[in-house]
Order: structure tokens, then sequence, then C-alpha cells
């Protein structure tokens, strides 16, 4: 987990995380643009469970926890996600 965390922080790969989840956590705070947060904290809250999953299961709990948040709030606007699920068929 320590080199992981190393080779993101070299990289630069932890500025745009920290940026992501600035701009993410401020737009639901301001209750603007809910669903593209959701769209921005999305991976990077699966990054953080598949890290704890993996490397370090003891923030597993608090991961689970923001997990379970995240699912509350995108309850609420699922419906701008609709076009996501989608299946299209091709036109012949």
């Amino acid at each position: 987990a320590g080199h992981y965390m190393s080779a993101l922080f070299i990289s630069h790969h932890l500025t745009v995380l920290f940026l992501l989840q600035i701009i993410g956590g401020a737009l639901l705070l301001a209750n603007r643009f809910v669903p593209l947060a959701l769209t921005l904290l999305g991976p990077v809250l699966v990054n953080i469970l598949l890290f704890h999953s993996f490397l370090a299961p003891a923030g597993l709990p608090l991961a689970l926890v923001t997990t379970l948040l995240w699912l509350i709030v995108f309850s609420g606007v699922r419906r701008a996600f609709a076009g996501v699920f989608v299946q299209r068929v091709a036109a012949q």
C-alpha cells in the first residue's frame, strides 16, 4: 500500500484525485449539478473501495459508509442517469 501511494504521489495522480473530490464535494454541498458531482465522485469512490478491499482493509468500513451515502444521493437523482442504462439498438 505504501509503494502504491508513493507512486501516486510522485506521478501527481493524487493532485487530480484531490481536485475531483473537492469539486464533487463542493457541488454536492451547494446542491448544484448533483448528477455531475456523483459522476465525478463515483470513480474515485470505486478506487477507494478497491484500495481498502485489497491493500488496507482497516479503512474498509468507512469506505462502505461513503458508498452507502453515495447510493442514497444517487437514488434521489437516478432519473438523471436514465439514459446511461438504456441499451441502444443499432439502426440497420
